[in-house]
């Protein structure tokens, strides 16, 4: 009896001990392999796509904490300072911040353009031009049309590049989610480049 209950005291006691301070245990279920369990909260690149994306948009605020030894920290930028360690965006580059800003002021213009189904959201995070009454019927609106698209593309690679490069991830992958957040807050009616359940395939079609 005694040595059940040191058994049980131990037991109970590691649990205790890792709830502490945090760890990863092998749970064997009624399963042929164990179940993992990940104490470390785990974020989402689509939470902080679709935050820069906020901030473009204007529903959150573009707020830097001044500027630290690499530039204002992109981290108290996005999401705070409390996920730092876990996505690892390490610094507010020159470049990025004017990037940021840009896409917010040409905002609005974008959307108009968007409203008039004369540019819509591509498969590669970037923006294209669709071939609207008006803008096949107006050659000046074309050409200012194609020159905003061009700065906003412009813009969207130095912000993909980036926060590739600052984490380690893929470009491509980084498109990818993107072109998520967009299509998720592109409005009904507006163009989007989206993949067929079906076949599989891409087409363009228009936001339901």
């Amino acid at each position: 009896m005694k040595v059940s209950r040191i058994l049980l005291r131990v037991v109970l006691g590691s649990g205790v001990l890792c709830l502490l301070v945090g760890c990863s245990h092998k749970l064997q279920v009624s399963t042929p392999e164990p179940i993992v369990i990940d104490v470390r909260a785990r974020i989402d690149i689509y939470q902080h796509a679709s935050s820069i994306e906020d901030m473009v948009s204007g529903e959150k605020p573009i707020e830097t904490v001044g500027h630290k030894k690499n530039g204002a920290n992109i981290l108290d930028l996005i999401i705070g300072t409390a996920y730092a360690e876990e996505i690892d965006i390490k610094y507010m580059t020159k470049e990025v911040e004017e990037a940021v800003r840009s896409r917010k002021e040409r905002y609005p213009e974008l959307q108009e353009l968007k409203k008039d189904r004369s540019a819509g959201e591509d498969r590669n995070g970037l923006v294209q031009l669709r071939e609207s009454q008006k803008i096949k019927e107006d050659n000046e609106y074309r050409k200012k049309a194609e020159e905003l698209i061009r700065l906003e593309n412009r813009d969207r690679e130095v912000i993909y590049k980036a926060i590739a490069e600052q984490n380690g991830i893929d470009i491509e992958k980084v498109k990818e989610t993107f072109t998520k957040v967009h299509q998720d807050k592109a409005k009904t009616g507006e163009w989007i480049e989206a993949r067929q359940e079906d076949s599989g395939e891409w087409k363009w079609v228009q936001k339901r």
